[in-house]
């Protein structure tokens, strides 16, 4: 996953928005669509964003950190690991 390229013409300041994808790159790498995200968004489903403006933008680094809490062990499910209190 890479950031976008935000121009910088004063070399020697920060680029705001350094480190963060916008909504519409993070849809593409994902292979979502616009749509999908907003709804995951809306269900509390996605990975945290900022949102300036209209404008919705994802930092990297939270991405792949929510895509690692994401992952599951093949095979092993709730009732398997005994989260519903069954035997």
């Amino acid at each position: 996953m890479t950031a976008h390229s935000f121009q910088n013409t004063d070399t020697d300041a920060p680029v705001l928005f350094e480190g963060y994808i916008d909504e519409q790159e993070y849809c593409r790498q994902r292979g979502v669509s616009l749509r999908t995200a907003g709804r995951d968004r809306q269900h509390h489903l996605s990975p945290p964003y900022l949102t300036v403006g209209k404008k919705i933008y994802y930092r990297v680094a939270a991405v792949r950190e929510w895509f690692l809490r994401q992952e599951r062990e093949p095979g092993v499910t709730s009732s398997s690991r005994g989260d519903r209190g069954c035997p």
